[in-house]
């Protein structure tokens, strides 16, 4: 992120995958505590 005056803003990168995640099919979202325990099992964190 840039900060300017103050203010966090979004880099036009961030946008992108923002962008691109908002075209996902939902059917295949993972909740915040599948997506931890799927990192958890890969990374072991």
């Amino acid at each position: 992120m840039e900060e300017s005056d103050g203010d966090l803003e979004l880099t036009t990168e961030m946008k992108t995958i923002l962008d691109a995640r908002l075209q996902e099919d939902e059917s295949t979202h993972l909740s915040a505590d599948e997506s931890l325990k799927e990192l958890n099992k890969k990374y072991g964190i």
